[in-house]
């Protein structure tokens, strides 16, 4: 019975700090709306200006810790050329996340409701700047284009008939790992056959 009496009071005691909170807020806009709503933008667009340092502080520390278990060394030549696809659409991709971001969080700095400064209204059918709009949509579609055609590429190569001088094998799948046969001297696997599988005698494939 007394767990019940301290969940409500702590329940009461919320209830109270909220109401007092709001009360506070009401004798703010009383006194002056206009003054707190400035002091508001302020803070609000000095916050803005902060996250985007803190932001990119946090990438660039996550890159610099955590960079080797992005990519490690590639194992076969086909992971090198996919490595290379992943750092070109890193660095383009990265280049537009950041001048959009310093351009989200500055512009609500400068553009902050102030003083002699009052946001325009534009109106749902208002003239729109249709060159603008042409231009980094178009510029948009080539980038990508760009990205996919050279994609295509190295996916035609990893896909495409094996190169004359390539060597025959086989690979088996595990859940954790691959197994590898090779070929012997006259270039053609041997026979299996999983009578003679025996993990213990070295021969999991038979």
């Amino acid at each position: 019975m007394s767990g019940f009496y301290i969940v409500l009071t702590v329940i009461l005691i919320l209830v109270i700090v909220i109401q007092i909170s709001k009360v506070s807020d009401y004798v703010s806009i009383l006194r002056g709306k206009e003054k707190a709503q400035q002091t508001s933008n302020k803070v609000n667009a000095g916050l803005m200006l902060a996250s985007l340092v803190i932001g990119f502080i946090g990438v660039y520390w996550c890159n610099e810790h955590l960079k080797g278990y992005l990519l490690p060394k590639a194992a076969a030549i086909q992971g090198e050329a996919i490595d290379h696809l992943i750092f070109v659409t890193l660095i383009v991709t990265g280049i537009v996340f950041i001048v959009t971001h310093i351009m989200l969080f500055v512009f609500a700095y400068m553009y902050r409701s102030r003083p002699g400064h009052t946001a325009s209204y534009l109106p749902r059918h208002s003239p729109k700047n249709d060159k603008l709009e042409i231009t980094w949509t178009s510029a948009t579609l080539l980038v990508l284009l760009v990205l996919i055609v050279m994609g295509l590429q190295e996916w035609s190569k990893i896909t495409g008939p094996a190169p004359d001088d390539a060597r025959i094998m086989e690979v088996t799948g595990k859940q954790f790992n691959w197994m590898f046969r090779y070929p012997g001297q006259d270039g053609a696997l041997g026979v299996k056959n999983y009578n003679l599988i025996d993990p213990a005698a070295s021969n999991p494939l038979g």
